[in-house]
């Protein structure tokens, strides 16, 4: 069989892409919830527990920017003329490049997940607890 490893580092690369866009796009979503809860006032020190997650989250988002950049630029040494290095091509340095870029991507991701989930839970949390007040106040 015939392999590229240059189209395997090519693939692999965009599966990243792919899901850094959707952790983007999460972030983006959890920091309109997390700004929207903000406007409740009855939530004991909630402005710095929002502003809390929302720094995690942008750290997470700046650390995923500098990755996909990092993606690019060694997806670049992949091609010439538009088509994959031949296998012979592919000096040590790409390789030593993209095992630290799938490293890092392994990091991203699992730090990237207890922020997500550390969100939720502090969003679930602060939405039942408005929901409490909320009702205890109607009666």
């Amino acid at each position: 069989m015939n392999y590229s490893i240059a189209e395997f580092y090519i693939n692999e690369q965009e599966e990243w892409k792919d899901s850094i866009e959707f952790y983007l796009e999460y972030i983006d979503e959890t920091e309109e919830w997390l700004n929207e809860i903000t406007r409740y006032d009855t939530v004991i020190h909630l402005a710095a527990k929002v502003e809390h997650h929302l720094n995690q989250l942008q750290v997470s988002k700046l650390d995923f920017f500098r990755q996909q950049s990092g993606i690019e630029v060694l997806k670049k040494q992949l091609l010439l003329k538009n088509l994959p290095l031949e296998n012979e091509q592919i000096s040590a340095g790409i390789h030593q490049q993209q095992k630290t870029l799938r490293e890092n991507m392994h990091s991203l991701e699992k730090t990237f997940l207890d922020t997500k989930y550390s969100c939720n839970e502090f969003l679930a949390s602060t939405l039942q607890e408005q929901k409490e007040k909320n009702k205890n106040s109607d009666t």
